[in-house]
């Protein structure tokens, strides 16, 4: 469960429901299997933490929920949690109070509720923070409509961490070249402003939700006789990475032909009109193997079927 608000009240269903002839038992099942996000997570840290990017350096802080902190009795544990993987999170003085969102109060007391949200607010923006993080919508969205700070789920913060290597991950299904991907992203040079360079893009590889092209012009030989070539998959939807929404990304691969091995030494995500939103760049100092049957393996066997010079 991913709210704490609905997260308190279904784990409570056995005993709301505890008379009830028709769903007295199964609200008991559906209360010993509810457990939240915070529940669950603290057991796959050890997975988590050689995938976080340890270039984020935004200052955080987060509000304890009163559903989360008091109604399912989980104190501490998402602060130790994104501690543990090395995010610089704080916590409000007087974390305990509530922020006066609590359901309907906010609409049904609107004037005592937009107090101690102001109050809550104080205690937050005193941490300085970069971002506000929660566990609860309602507490995210009333502490939103008065905070500086931008206000998000903790869950999100931990996607955009994670999401970094989101777009060189799609290029070859995960595994343990990740630590690679991660690598590169955390050198992302920020964002730069422009559009691609004009270029000659074949298409190499299509499915449903993405089109692969390789840029025909970009192909160079190295003194290895390595190639290096950039490469464009489209999306049929919006994606997610590294806190920016994109249409397209661009990745500039090495490959050794000889051993069908490859790197990553940049790349870009794209908007729908092409300009560029996020660039990274980096050396491949060792090179992979092609994952089989992979988007990369699609373009690696096409480029090294032909002949450069």
């Amino acid at each position: 469960m991913n709210a704490s608000g609905c997260g308190a009240t279904v784990k409570d269903y056995g005993h709301l429901l505890s008379n009830d002839p028709v769903y007295s038992e199964k609200a008991e099942r559906i209360a010993a299997l509810t457990e939240d996000l915070a529940e669950i997570l603290p057991a796959c840290t050890d997975k988590l933490r050689p995938l976080i990017a340890s270039n984020d350096r935004r200052r955080v802080v987060f509000h304890p929920p009163c559903t989360l902190q008091h109604g399912q009795q989980i104190r501490v544990v998402v602060e130790g949690l994104l501690r543990s993987l090395d995010i610089d999170v704080r916590v409000p003085s007087y974390a305990h109070l509530r922020c006066g969102s609590a359901g309907t109060y906010s609409i049904s007391q609107p004037a005592l509720a937009s107090q101690l949200r102001d109050n809550k607010g104080v205690a937050l923006e005193a941490t300085e923070p970069d971002l506000i993080v929660s566990a609860n919508i309602g507490c995210i969205s009333h502490l939103a409509s008065a905070s500086k700070a931008p206000v998000r789920h903790w869950i999100e913060l931990l996607d955009d961490i994670l999401s970094q290597a989101h777009m060189i991950e799609r290029w070859t299904g995960g595994g343990s070249w990740l630590r690679l991907a991660l690598a590169l992203a955390a050198v992302a040079v920020g964002v730069s402003s422009g559009k691609a360079a004009s270029a000659d893009w074949v298409r190499v590889a299509s499915s449903p939700d993405v089109q692969v092209s390789v840029d025909t012009k970009s192909v160079t030989k190295d003194a290895h006789g390595w190639l290096r070539v950039w490469t464009k998959p489209v999306y049929a939807s919006s994606q997610a990475a590294a806190g920016v929404q994109y249409s397209a990304d661009m990745t500039r691969f090495v490959l050794d032909c000889s051993s069908l091995r490859y790197g990553i030494t940049g790349g870009k995500l794209l908007d729908a009109h092409e300009n560029v939103l996020l660039a990274f760049d980096s050396p491949a100092d060792e090179l992979q193997p092609v994952p089989p049957a992979s988007k990369i393996d699609a373009v690696a066997r096409t480029i090294c079927a032909t002949n450069y010079p």
